[in-house]
Parts: C-alpha cells; structure tokens; sequence
C-alpha cells in the first residue's frame, strides 16, 4: 500500500502530532508499505536545503516533502488571504508529488495544510483518514462568518 502522511509537525518537532505519524510511518515501512509524507519546516527552522527545485528530505521510513509555514499578511493581502492561497498552492504541488500514486492519505491534526490535503484528496477521489489529538477538540472555536 502506498501511504502519504500529512502532518504540521514532524520530528525534530516534539509533539503528539509530530510523532504519531512518523511512529505509524515506521510501521508501515517496516511491513512493506510505501511511505511518504508532506509537513511543514521543523519550528526551528528550514531542515534542509531544496535540491532541484523539490522540497524534499529523507526520513527513516519515507521521504518528507517540506513547505512553509504559513507568514502572516497585513493591510489587503490578510483580508484577501493572498499568503494562506500562496501556501495553498504550494502545498497542493507537494502533494501531486507525495501523494500523486498514494492509495490513502493519513491527516494529522488540524490547520490549512490538512484542509488543502483533504480537498485534493476529495478532488482525487483518495480515501483519507484524519486524526484529530485531545487539545485541538477542546479548544476548537467556531469560524466566523461560516464554519466548513
């Protein structure tokens, strides 16, 4: 089975969804399944330098495919959403990467780079698995004006 993980956070990231999907990642390599991943940059910082252009960075189980994490915009560009279009975009290129001959994707957590993953994967008629932690449903609030 072919398997891209879509994740915030990964390791060096230490957190529960930083580490559950390079936990079932390993897991899965280790059975046979082919394994990717699509995350943003470590919170400290950028992981590794782009190589051709591509965004990607090996892991123990799978390769990583990196984007950015989302900037904040002031003034036209945050009422329009032009930096969370531009990320958008970004990470739909990985995922035609990643995820391009995946048989199922595995969302982790919350935030854009899980809406986007899910909308291309509905797009693509994929199957995905979303995995939502303790604290993002405790303290989820409702979008305004409407919430998808």
């Amino acid at each position: 089975m072919r398997i891209c993980h879509v994740s915030p956070h990964l390791p060096p990231d230490q957190a529960a969804n930083a580490l559950l999907p390079a936990e079932l990642g390993a897991w899965a390599h280790e059975r046979g399944d082919t394994v990717t991943f699509v995350a943003h940059e470590p919170a400290q910082g950028p992981s590794t330098p782009l190589r051709a252009g591509r965004e990607a960075a090996p892991l123990a189980a799978g390769r990583v495919w990196r984007v950015p994490r989302r900037q904040g915009a002031w003034g036209l560009a945050r009422a329009l959403k032009i930096d969370a279009w531009r990320l958008a975009r970004r990470v739909g290129r990985a995922l035609d990467e990643a995820a391009g001959t995946a048989d199922l994707l595995h969302l982790h957590s919350n935030g854009l780079i899980i809406e986007v993953a899910a909308a291309w994967a509905k797009r693509r008629r994929l199957p995905y698995v979303l995995t939502l932690y303790g604290t993002e449903i405790w303290h989820y609030r409702r979008r305004w004006p409407f919430d998808p």
